[in-house]
């Protein structure tokens, strides 16, 4: 009969670990179950000699993964939000959720900060105090959490706010389709151009020389296409490496991401598609916020910690201090780059008492705009760029055949 090493919880939350002989991993769950423990992981263990598995540097080794030093992403944290809401469905207490999840998950990082908030927890905090200690969560974390502890709702709270950051997710993927696509196959084109030029065309321009053939108009003109881009290309790269560096650079700056952010927003299709992304966040994350039952002041500065444009940041923080000054949201938000539909559906919402219905359908249009723009793009940067690399290309062989015909002609 195999045997089964297994990491269990008791009912107090603490771990406990051992073997048993059992006929199937799913019999050993059930007896482990029936002992009124929670099963957090269960392998057969292997080897001829069981207990040397849990001991020395094999057993050390076998337990280190390499992915548990990574840095933590969005992914992470939607996992934790879905394990603890389906955790706290189930009837554990929130400190028996921490800890069973800190087994679950993969990153260091994220195992330590649930293991810190559980204490901070037994300690005599709430969960949304211990949460907001965390700098691995974002602040609208604690934010919600803290309206779930006053509504005794933090299950769904958690799904929401996982459902919110999957939809984020979506949508920054389509804003980087949209705004970097075009860049990398436009750099690839131009990689294809300098080949030709830098190698092709001079191969074969020495080919004809050697043979003593005079080459055509087109091929000269390559030629010294070629040449000016063996002699500046170095420099046209650097400059282009060396701007590409210091702009990235200044972007991690807060005045050069204000300026950066601005620039962007003026550049045809691309500011287009920044928008459209700005207000779709800040539709779906602040119809989750009311809904939460947080007022349109505590949403809005919630929400300027949470969203990425820098242009848009500045409007939502006005805002925030005109509503403070007793202007309505729709006036309050009536500023650029803000469109005109923003305010139009924000002031009904007021009057109709639904600005969270409303700003939820925000955030769905505008989505579906932004989903339709990275299509746009997608549909139109490739044909338009495949007629650029082929008309090189039928530029440089339509030269090289001209000159092989010349050759052959006697020319």
């Amino acid at each position: 009969m195999p045997i089964y090493q297994y990491t269990a919880l008791n009912s107090e939350a603490r771990e406990s670990k051992g073997r048993l002989d059992a006929s199937s991993e799913k019999d050993a769950i059930q007896v482990l179950r029936g002992q009124g423990l929670f099963v957090v992981n269960i392998a057969e263990a292997k080897g001829s000699d069981i207990g040397e598995i849990d001991g020395g540097w094999a057993g050390l080794w076998s337990r280190i993964r390499p992915s548990q030093f990574l840095r933590t992403k969005d992914t992470h944290r939607i996992f934790l939000f879905r394990q603890l809401a389906l955790m706290l469905r189930s009837g554990h207490t929130i400190v028996q959720s921490l800890d069973i999840c800190a087994e679950l998950v993969d990153r260091r990082r994220l195992v330590t900060a649930l293991r810190r908030m559980s204490q901070e927890i037994q300690n005599g905090s709430s969960f949304s105090d211990a949460l907001r200690k965390e700098k691995i969560f974002k602040p609208i974390t604690a934010s919600l959490v803290a309206s779930g502890e006053v509504t005794g709702e933090i299950d769904s709270i958690l799904e929401r706010l996982a459902s919110n950051m999957e939809t984020s997710l979506d949508r920054k993927r389509q804003l980087l389709i949209a705004m970097f696509y075009p860049g990398i196959v436009l750099l690839v084109s131009l990689l294809v151009v300098y080949f030709l030029l830098a190698k092709v065309i001079p191969d074969f321009a020495g080919f004809f020389a050697a043979r003593g053939n005079d080459l055509p108009g087109m091929m000269l003109f390559l030629l010294d296409l070629s040449d000016w881009m063996v002699d500046y290309g170095g420099y046209l790269g650097g400059t282009l490496g060396t701007t590409t560096f210091l702009i990235l650079a200044a972007y991690t700056t807060e005045w050069g991401k204000a300026i950066i952010d601005r620039w962007l927003l003026a550049i045809p299709f691309v500011g287009a598609s920044i928008i459209y992304s700005s207000i779709a966040q800040m539709g779906v994350t602040m119809g989750m916020l009311l809904k939460s039952g947080l007022t349109v002041l505590e949403a809005l500065r919630v929400l300027k910690e949470v969203m990425s444009n820098q242009v848009f940041v500045e409007c939502v923080e006005a805002a925030s201090e005109d509503i403070l000054a007793g202007q309505h949201i729709a006036v309050a938000l009536k500023r650029k780059p803000m469109p005109k539909l923003v305010t139009h559906m924000v002031a009904v919402g007021e009057q109709s008492g639904e600005l969270d219905t409303v700003m939820e359908t925000l955030g769905d249009y505008f989505g579906k705009q932004l989903e339709n723009a990275a299509k746009t793009v997608v549909a139109f940067i490739e044909p338009a760029l495949i007629l650029f690399v082929g008309g090189v290309v039928f530029v440089v062989y339509f030269s090289i055949f001209q000159a092989v015909f010349q050759a052959a002609a006697g020319g």
